[in-house]
């Protein structure tokens, strides 16, 4: 339970800490904070029809946080693979 008169995370706010870019890691691509999967990588993934069981099987790294943070970065316009 959060302490009183602290701030909840909107669904945007915490996708943006799992989502990073970094100078010299992943050609500072956006990439899950943690990991050297690139968004990139996994809108792929989705478009060649992979369910997210599969992706999260295929990369044991992530969460299904960690693709709502992906496709949430992916979906706000600003984003381009």
């Amino acid at each position: 339970m959060a302490a009183p008169g602290a701030r909840r995370k909107t669904k945007s706010a915490a996708a943006r800490e799992r989502i990073v870019s970094t100078v010299g890691v992943c050609g500072g691509n956006p990439r899950i904070a943690g990991t050297r999967i690139p968004v990139a990588t996994l809108l792929r993934c989705r478009a060649l029809g992979f369910s997210e069981e599969r992706i999260l099987e295929s990369y044991l790294a992530l969460s299904k946080a960690d693709l709502a943070a992906a496709w949430a970065f992916a979906d706000n316009g600003k984003y381009r693979s």
